[in-house]
Parts: C-alpha cells; sequence; structure tokens
C-alpha cells in the first residue's frame, strides 16, 4: 500500500503547487492581529520530497521572506 501511494505522488503537482503558493501569499499579505497589522512576503520556497506516513503524507519545506509589524490602534470616536 505505502509503495502504491509513493508512486502515485511521483505525478507532476506543479499547477496545484503554484496555486497553493499564490493563496498563501494572499493569506499572508495582511494579518491583523489586536491593534497590530502583520504583513508578510515569500521570496523563496523550497521543498523535498513527500514521504508517506501512517497519519497521512509529509512534504518538508523551508521558505524565506520578509515581515513587517505594524502598530495600528483604532482611534476612539471623540464625544459630541
Amino acid at each position: 500500500m505505502k509503495a502504491a501511494l509513493e508512486e502515485a505522488l511521483t505525478q507532476d503537482f506543479t499547477r496545484d503547487y503554484t496555486k497553493v503558493l499564490r493563496k498563501v501569499d494572499r493569506a499572508l499579505a495582511e494579518v491583523k492581529i489586536g491593534e497590530f497589522r502583520l504583513a508578510m512576503r515569500l521570496d523563496e520556497v523550497h521543498h523535498g520530497k513527500a514521504v508517506v506516513l501512517g497519519q497521512g503524507n509529509y512534504l518538508p519545506v523551508t521558505a524565506t521572506g520578509s515581515a513587517r509589524l505594524d502598530y495600528a490602534p483604532m482611534l476612539q470616536p471623540r464625544p459630541r
């Protein structure tokens, strides 16, 4: 069974992988955390070979990029 799964994972996932990376880029573009804004950008992503495990598949990934954290307090409306 494991050999059959490993063989199936040898197909080309380039298009699917590219879609996933685009979604990750959009998700990390700006994240609000309380009164902070965190913006991240991936510059490089490298992955190893997928490994079939009993609990699922494992794909080692190494990513580099940059991030920016801004303090952006919410302004309180002035009383009238």
